[in-house]
Parts: structure tokens; C-alpha cells; sequence
């Protein structure tokens, strides 16, 4: 990858990811969603905790200040990274380098005083009641809040005078942010007092916060092993529990789990390699302020009552008095006041469904060198997973948020039925996938001989009809079973066996043709699947170059992936549904959901980010963005004299 030469001094060139700046299209799209997700929540947290005057207590003040801290700490990083990846605006002069260098590593510091605070705080709750409204004051929090900014700015601001002072023989930082080790090595001179500063500021930070916060919960533990009441042990483990998970994030002071992971293995151990060390620091500044909030939110029941005060003063009954020809959904069963919150991933899923897979096909429509049959397959996968998707999710959400559980019976009937049968097509097209790899491997002479237009076009029709043929007769049964209020499905959306409780009648048939259809399905696919990869396999190893058989296990991976994306979570949620009994509701219905909303979310990430032909065709289609050296690559956007050579893999 070639960077703009600048003779300018008071400039840096940020690379990105080092060797995956090819994937670094893709890989922005999770991080703009996990940002967005990160400034939404906190900035609803605060004005939550601000407009509400009974959440006005220390415990929740630290919350508001950790919220604060996380929206500056991603908002001083994550626009330019995608800046970086989307626009390849690499160049960032000195002094803005050093000012995001300073904001990264002196708030990361000041969330670590923060976080020892709220254990102190904690303590206090628990180990000391009767004396913590006098202890913990008004000016009290401000002034814990004032010594951590303070401590903050005191320990980092050398760090970057040092920085500053530096001279520098490179302009190419190996990295998407200006990470201090990574400007540091860019230096002419000796630069060890800027890496022992460094690693003991860390190790100090690191050291005595964790010391201090272990303390703190051990007391707690102790105090609250002495209480007598289960209710009470109950309680403040909860309480608890919504502290100690972001502990478990930053592992306090200066860096998280992968934040310690990048910050010694970039000193010690250089043979993990580059683009990791990248990765764990990016998801550092991105994974805990997107999941804090939501950790608040979920686990502290005054927070859960402010926002959805409809949930607290309206319990989730349905009437029971309706006509047969409505029905009520009634959601998640026992996560009722936390639809709000639950709503957001699968909201951002579903998102993530439409922009992923619409912009697939885009991507092959456009471009004439993916008109084959692997792409082809590809986009009737996109086209189910965005109808599959669809047809669940409006309506889910609408649930979720606006407490819309009213459903007409033949609405639902309509929804089970596209769940359902496109359900079975995506598994006759995982199989036609299958199939087409076999042949692209073991028979590459005839490849385009066999899978012509037509013959793809009929697999297709194939797997429509057998689908039709097989959902049509369950929704009939449905249709036909008398249905006995209260009409109240325990299910986010129309599951057959969930609209089958309410039946008054004998609703054996209907179950048994169920169970039957989806054993048949899945047992014959995968029984086909298998016998694809095994054929496979057994070609893979034949060949000679290793080039080849590297290609061969990345393309044939990317369907893997898939297909494991699509049976495993569905076989869970069928058989333990029918099975395992004893199971919450609440998780038999949160695997059937995702299972619905996983796979169409993550399938075009896959196939964008494992196959260079989809990458290369989005970069041709973004006319703006610089050209990909080295063409489209080996494979069947060839002619037919490509396919001659065995080892040409499409």
C-alpha cells in the first residue's frame, strides 16, 4: 500500500491496520456501529441520570462520569480511524497527534480513578450504611472526581512534553491512532526515558488501582458473606456485579484485557503479529463504553425503571377477551423491562443486515466479472437473509419499543410461513453452495460447462419449490386448528411451535410434521454438505502448489463459516425448545432470534472481508477510492483459458 511522500517535518501518516488495509472497508463498518452504539448510550445515560432527580446520588454520579469519559475517549479516536478506512485520509499533522496521544492515554488514565472510586463507593454502600450519605457528599464527589482528572493530565502530561521533544526520522506510524509506542518508535534519538516513563506510569496506575479496587471488594465480600439475608446477598451481589463488569473490561488503570494484551506484547513479545496488536488496542477504545451503559442499564433496576417507566406502571398483560382473529406477541418471556435495551444490538443487527447485504448485491450486480455462479449463489443468499430478516424484525422492534404486540392471525400465519420456508431455501442454497465448490475443485475443466445460467436458475427454483412444498402444508394446519384464548404467543415474533400452545384441539399432526420436515432438512443437507467437503478435502490435499491449496481452504472457509452461522444456532433453538423444558423461556426465545438475525448480519461481512473478487468488485464500484493493485485476481472472473489450469480455484 503506498502513502503520499511529504516532505513536511510537522506531519504523520497513519497506515491503519497493518496488513489488512484491504479489509479495512469492511472492518469500519462494525466499528462505526460499536461507536454510534457507544455515543447513544451514554449520551442517554446522562440525560437519563440529569433529568431525573431521585437517580441524584453517588451512585449514579460515577456512572455519569464514566459516561462522560467514555464519549471523549472514542470521539477523540474513532472519527479519524474511520476517516482512515473509509476516505484513506492518512496524513495528520504533529500537533494533532499529540493532542489525540494525550486524550487517549490521560482520560484511560482518569477512568481508572474513576472505576476505583465506584468500588469505594461501594464499600462504603455496603460495608459502612449508616454512614454513607454523610461521607459521600455533594462536594465529596466532586473532589474524587477532580483528583482523578487531576492525576490524569499530572502523570501523562510529561509523557507528551517528552514526545514532543523527540526528533523524528520516519513519518509512517503503524497504526490507526497515535498510540504513544507506536510515535515513539518513529524517533532518531535514544528514546528510553520516554519507555521506562511509560511503562512505569502503567504499571504504577495499573498496580495500585487494582491493588485498592481487590481490597475494596474483598471487604465487600466479607461483609456480605456475615448478613444472614439470602435477600440481602442477592442484592448486593447484583449491585455489584454492575461494577465489577467493567472492571473486567479495563482491568483497571491504563489498559484493558487486550489493552494489557497490546501494551506488553508490543514490548516483549513481537511475534504476535502487527494487525492483532492493532485490533485488541482499536476494540480497547471502542468494546467498554459501548457496553458499560448497557451493563448499567441492565443490571441497576432504578436506571431499567426510568426508561421504560410504560414497563413499570403497565405489566405485560395481554387481553383476553379478543377475537381469535388477533393475536398478542408478547416478546421475550421474563425480559420484558429490558425490551428497550435488548432492542438496540438487534436493531443495529438488522441494520447491519440491510447494509450488508444490499450492498453485495450491488457489488455483483455492478460488476460483470462476478456474473458466475458463486456469486450468483451468493446473491440469492443475500436476497433471503434480507426477506428472512425482514419479515421478523419491523415487527419485533415494534414490540420491543412500542409495547405493539396486537398481531392478526393471518398476519402471523403469513410471518411463520416466510420464516419457515425461507428458512428451508436457505438450506437448499447452502447445499447448492456446497455443490458448486465441490465441482469448482474437483471437476475445473467443466465448471462452467455444468453450472450454466439455466442449470443455476433451476437449482434455485429448486430450492423455492421444495421449500413451498414442504412450509405450505404446516401453515394449513395452523390455519385449521382451533385456537383457545388467552391468544397470547410467548414468543418475539410467529414461531410455529409457539402459536401451536394455543391450539384447543389435537395438535399432534401439526408436530409431528414439523419435527419430521425440519429432520428431513437438515439431516439430508447436511448429510450432502458433508459429503461436498469430504470429496473436497480429499482434492485439496491431491494438489501440488500450496498456493493452490491455501486458496482452496479460504474460499471453501467462507462457506463454512456460513453454514455453520446457519445450522448451529438452529438446531439449538429447535431441539431445546421441543427437548430441554427446563430451559428459560427467555433463552429458547433469545436463540431463536438470533438465529434469525446472526447469520443475515454477518454473512456479507464474511464474503466481503474472506474473498478478494467481492472486495476488489466493492473498491471498482467506490470510483473515488484509489485502484487495487493487482487487478481482480486468480479465479473464474477469467475466461475459460484460467479454468485449463487446475489449480486456478474460483
Amino acid at each position: 500500500m503506498s502513502y503520499p511522500n511529504h516532505s513536511s517535518p510537522s506531519s504523520f501518516i497513519l497506515t491503519g491496520i497493518p496488513g489488512l488495509e484491504d479489509a479495512q472497508f469492511w472492518i469500519a463498518f462494525p466499528f462505526c456501529t460499536m461507536y454510534f452504539m457507544a455515543v447513544l448510550e451514554n449520551i442517554t445515560l446522562l440525560l437519563m441520570i440529569r433529568m431525573d432527580p431521585s437517580l441524584h446520588l453517588p451512585m449514579f454520579y460515577f456512572p455519569s462520569m464514566l459516561a462522560a469519559i467514555d464519549l471523549l475517549l472514542t470521539s477523540s479516536t474513532m472519527p479519524r480511524l474511520l476517516s482512515i478506512f473509509w476516505f484513506q485520509s492518512h496524513e495528520t499533522d504533529f500537533e494533532s497527534c499529540v493532542v489525540q496521544m494525550f486524550f487517549i492515554h490521560s482520560f484511560s488514565t482518569v477512568e481508572s480513578g474513576v472505576l476505583l472510586t465506584m468500588a469505594f463507593n461501594r464499600y462504603l454502600a455496603i460495608c459502612k450504611p449508616l454512614c454513607y450519605s454523610a461521607i459521600l457528599t455533594g462536594p465529596t464527589i466532586a473532589k474524587l472526581g477532580l483528583a482523578a482528572v487531576v492525576c490524569g493530565i499530572t502523570i501523562i502530561t510529561p509523557l507528551t512534553c517528552m514526545v514532543t521533544s523527540l526528533s523524528y526520522c520516519a513519518r509512517i506510524i503503524h497504526h490507526s491512532y497515535c498510540e504513544h509506542m507506536s510515535v515513539v518508535k518513529l524517533a532518531c534519538g535514544d528514546t528510553w526515558p520516554n519507555s521506562i516513563y511509560r511503562i512505569m506510569a502503567a504499571t504504577i496506575v495499573v498496580g495500585s488501582d487494582s491493588i485498592l479496587i481487590a481490597v475494596s471488594y474483598m471487604l465487600i465480600l466479607k461483609e456480605v458473606i456475615g448478613v444472614s439475608s439470602r435477600e440481602a446477598h442477592l442484592k448486593s451481589f447484583t449491585i455489584c456485579g454492575s461494577h465489577i463488569c467493567p472492571l473486567l473490561f479495563y482491568v483497571p488503570g491504563l489498559f484493558s484485557v487486550p489493552g494489557l494484551f497490546s501494551f506488553y506484547t508490543q514490548r516483549w513479545d513481537q511475534r504476535i503479529p502487527a494487525h492483532l496488536h492493532i485490533l485488541m488496542a482499536d476494540l480497547y477504545l471502542l468494546v467498554p463504553p459501548m457496553l458499560n451503559p448497557l451493563i448499567h442499564g441492565m443490571r441497576t433496576k432504578p436506571i431499567q425503571e426510568r426508561v421504560a417507566p410504560a414497563v413499570t406502571t403497565m405489566p405485560y398483560s395481554c387481553p383476553t377477551n379478543t377475537s381469535l382473529s388477533e393475536l398478542h406477541l408478547m416478546g421475550i418471556p421474563g425480559l420484558q423491562h429490558l425490551h428497550h435495551w435488548i432492542a438496540l444490538p438487534l436493531c443495529i443487527m438488522y441494520l447491519i443486515t440491510l447494509a450488508g447485504n444490499s450492498t453485495l448485491l450491488c457489488v455483483i450486480k455492478a460488476d460483470p466479472s462476478l456474473h458466475l455462479p458463486m456469486f450468483l449463489f451468493l446473491s440469492m443468499l443475500a436476497v433471503i437473509d434480507l426477506v428472512m430478516s425482514t419479515s421478523i424484525t419491523p415487527k419485533m422492534l415494534g414490540i420491543f419499543w412500542f409495547h405493539s404486540t396486537a398481531i392478526s392471525l393471518d398476519a402471523c400465519l403469513t410471518q411463520m410461513y416466510f420464516v419457515h420456508a425461507f428458512s428451508v431455501m436457505e438450506s437448499g442454497v447452502l447445499v447448492a453452495m456446497a455443490f458448486d465448490r465441490y465441482v469448482a475443485i474437483c471437476n475445473p475443466l467443466r465448471y462452467l460447462s455444468i453450472l450454466t445460467s439455466p442449470v443455476v436458475a433451476a437449482i434455485g427454483l429448486a430450492a423455492l419449490l421444495r421449500a413451498v412444498v414442504f412450509m405450505s402444508p404446516l401453515t394449513f394446519q395452523i390455519r385449521y386448528l382451533p385456537l383457545c384464548s388467552p391468544a397470547v404467543v410467548e414468543h418475539s415474533y410467529c414461531e410455529h411451535l409457539a402459536v401451536l400452545k394455543l391450539a384447543c384441539g389435537d395438535a399432534a399432526s401439526s408436530n409431528t410434521y414439523s419435527l419430521s420436515v425440519s429432520t428431513y432438512v437438515v439431516s439430508f443437507d447436511s448429510l450432502l454438505i458433508a459429503l461436498s467437503y469430504t470429496l473436497i478435502l480429499r482434492a485439496v490435499l491431491s494438489l501440488s502448489s500450496p498456493q493452490a491449496r491455501k486458496k482452496a481452504f479460504s474460499t471453501c472457509g467462507s462457506h463454512l463459516c456460513v453454514m455453520a452461522l446457519f445450522y448451529i444456532p438452529g438446531l439449538l433453538s429447535m431441539y431445546m425448545e421441543r427437548y430441554h423444558q427446563e430451559l428459560p423461556p427467555h433463552i429458547q426465545v433469545l436463540l431463536a432470534d438470533l438465529y434469525l438475525l446472526i447469520p443475515p448480519a454477518f454473512n456479507p461481512l464474511i464474503y466481503g472481508i474472506r474473498m478478494k473478487q467481492i472486495r476488489d468488485g466493492a473498491h471498482r464500484m467506490i470510483s473515488w477510492r484509489r485502484p487495487m493493485a493487482g487487478g481482480i485476481g486468480p479465479g473464474l472472473q477469467g475466461t475459460r483459458l484460467t479454468l485449463m489450469k487446475t489449480n486456478s480455484i474460483p
